[in-house]
């Protein structure tokens, strides 16, 4: 095990046990559906007419907010690689990666990464519709349900989960695999903030 393979093992074992999904899923319908239902949101919209653009303004703000997250995530977890294993070499390499292994770190970040800030679009398009409690059952239900669809063959092909473990846990690159996975993303995406906006431009906000 060299310093990049326990950094990604460590970013693994975070997705497993849903660390950041719940984070990320409950801050997010917070900042959007929370403000609508304390009213705070109101002091935007003097500034800013438009609501898809207070909604779009959010949503980059939180990804961005989530990317310097896992930035500080990794630079915390190479430190902890460096401070307590690279000195036991029954176990560790000191090596910081391989260069065989290069294309596979890059897409195992990049996939993890797209996840996460897709969860964003999902928890944004979710407070639209429900207050923030209902909104965040339906993430938790949504969370778990993946969990047992993405085994489930006629179905799997549509999870996200399904093609994102298998990126995680292939020794060897599948492209289409990777296509499928992006292509997923790019039409949930598009479909939850066309809906969430729509929406979020009919709320009650006075």
């Amino acid at each position: 095990m060299y310093c990049m393979d326990f950094v990604n093992g460590m970013y693994m074992f975070v997705y497993y046990v849903s660390i950041f999904t719940f984070f990320i899923m409950f801050s997010s319908i917070q900042s959007l559906r929370g403000e609508v239902e304390n009213k705070s949101i109101k002091l935007y919209i003097p500034r800013c007419q438009s609501r898809s653009k207070i909604y779009i303004a959010k949503n980059i703000s939180l990804s961005l907010m989530f990317i310097i997250i896992t930035i500080i995530f990794y630079i915390i977890t190479i430190i902890l690689d460096y401070l307590f294993l690279i000195h036991r070499t029954d176990i560790a390499l000191n090596v910081f990666w391989k260069s065989q292994d290069t294309e596979s770190i890059i897409f195992f970040i990049i996939s993890m990464l797209f996840y996460y800030l897709f969860l964003i679009q999902f928890a944004f398009f979710l407070s639209s519709f429900f207050n923030p409690l209902m909104s965040s059952i339906l993430a938790l239900i949504t969370t778990i349900l993946t969990f047992y669809l993405k085994v489930i063959s006629y179905i799997q092909t549509l999870v996200l989960t399904y093609y994102l473990e298998k990126i995680m846990n292939s020794i060897k690159i599948q492209y289409n695999d990777i296509f499928l996975y992006f292509l997923l993303i790019l039409i949930y995406g598009i479909i939850f903030n066309l809906l969430g906006i729509k929406k979020f431009k009919k709320l009650d906000v006075i």
